[in-house]
């Protein structure tokens, strides 16, 4: 992982859990836990911080998502949110569009507020994002606290990926070291399509983000008929 720009008021050196076990996902070339791209190179763009008090803010997060774009980075994973999603006008869902327009691939968490409708989490309602909800570890159930949609301006996620469950446990790097349970949510649900991502452009640079989109949503595999505010085209295939 290289350091990059470090948006917070919390130096460098605190390496937080969520964000460790996300870049595992992603990246870990780990023997005992391997990611989705091993070995892919992970840019951290420090928006959140260990203590509350000293994280940045939706603006922060929205300039690091232009600073990511301007230092070539393909595949931009935000397993966070702010607040929920509405109509796709805020500064973070239109950064995500202008990004998107220019390269970035954007995963987005759908977030953890389900089961109830139009729960997803902003900027899961921005037009340039892929919004990944998350299912049991095994892949084959809508997890309860996946935020669905519809809102105004999408009917819900895009695809779904493993998040696991509150009895069943994903299992990624450890910001202690080592790898082991890591817990569950979308955000761990997300860098699995951030790393398939990563993946699709290694096969093919020029695909552009709606071509890396259609792609993983084509290949999607119908997780429960006709809801699409909560599994979207279904579980991602690997």
């Amino acid at each position: 992982m290289i350091q990059k720009k470090n948006y917070t008021k919390e130096a460098w050196g605190n390496p937080d859990a969520h964000g460790t076990a996300v870049a595992g996902i992603i990246a870990s070339a780990d023997a005992t836990f391997t990611g989705i791209a091993p070995g892919a190179t992970i840019f951290s763009y420090k928006v959140f911080a260990t203590n509350s008090l000293l994280q940045g803010s939706d603006f922060d997060a929205a300039v690091a998502l232009q600073q990511a774009l301007e230092d070539g980075v393909q595949v931009a994973n935000c397993s966070w949110g702010v607040g929920p999603a509405t109509d796709g006008t805020s500064r973070v869902a239109k950064a995500c569009d202008q990004a998107w327009d220019l390269g970035l691939v954007i995963v987005k968490s759908a977030g953890n507020r389900g089961p109830g409708a139009g729960t997803l989490t902003s900027p899961a309602d921005a037009r340039g994002v892929i919004v990944v909800g998350a299912t049991n570890r095994k892949g084959n159930t809508l997890e309860s606290y996946s935020s669905r949609g519809p809102i105004q301006a999408k009917a819900g996620p895009d695809l779904m990926a493993p998040g696991a469950s509150p009895t069943d446990s994903l299992n990624s790097l450890l910001a202690a070291g080592g790898t082991g349970e890591v817990g569950h949510g979308t955000s761990y649900a997300a860098p699995h399509v951030a790393g398939a991502a990563a993946l699709l452009l290694e096969q093919a640079l020029n695909r552009s983000p709606d071509q890396v989109r259609q792609i993983l949503i084509g290949g999607s595999l119908p997780i429960k008929k006709n809801f699409a505010a909560g599994c979207g085209a279904g579980l991602m295939k690997l």
